[in-house]
């Protein structure tokens, strides 16, 4: 950071680095990638990696709805008790078990439902950020983004000013494209730190 400072010294004004003179900072994030599962193919692959040592209990547990992934609310009081808000990435597009496997690892699941609405709107309402959480191939245009970001901000009422890229999927030949690409959306940041294969 020393090296970049000295750089743009003379075009930039910077900030101190932390508030209050504090020596580091966290970034709470989380991809909202698969929080309603799949009951089937959770209980097979339960089976697949515990074999013989498989319990009918955690089989039940994830039969009855008792083991889940909806930990949205776990979240929240946990990031509370610590004086900590994070940023959630919500993926509007609605992929499938079969497009996962043959054309593109998307999510599965509706942002229009009630109950991503409902936590969207709890989430907010406890100063929380909702974000993008674009999907696989969303850098291949301006317009499949803009619709992506768009589908997000009519679902949850809300303005997207973040995104993450799923699996940090931008334009490996040229990532200054896919920013462009986040500028001309209108996004303030894109957090997608690191790329795919590299």
């Amino acid at each position: 950071i020393a090296i970049l400072e000295v750089k743009f010294s003379g075009k930039y004004a910077f900030k101190p680095k932390w508030a209050g003179e504090k020596k580091a900072a966290l970034a709470l994030s989380h991809d909202v990638d698969y929080p309603e599962m799949i009951k089937s193919i959770e209980i097979l692959r339960y089976i697949a990696t515990h074999r013989f040592k498989s319990k009918i209990t955690t089989v039940m547990d994830v039969i009855t709805g008792k083991e889940h992934f909806w930990k949205f609310y776990d979240y929240i009081d946990l990031e509370k008790s610590y004086g900590a808000k994070s940023a959630f990435y919500f993926c509007p597009l609605k992929g499938n078990l079969l497009k996962y496997f043959l054309v593109a690892p998307d999510p599965f699941y509706d942002i229009r439902k009630s109950n991503f609405k409902k936590v969207a709107q709890s989430l907010i309402e406890n100063d929380f950020e909702v974000g993008l959480h674009s999907s696989y191939f969303s850098y291949l245009s301006l317009e499949k983004f803009k619709n992506e970001k768009n589908l997000l901000e009519k679902a949850f009422e809300i303005e997207v000013l973040g995104n993450r890229h799923h699996y940090w999927h931008m334009n490996p030949e040229n990532p200054a494209e896919t920013a462009y690409i986040h500028q001309r959306s209108g996004l303030l940041y894109d957090s997608s730190i690191s790329f795919e294969k590299h």
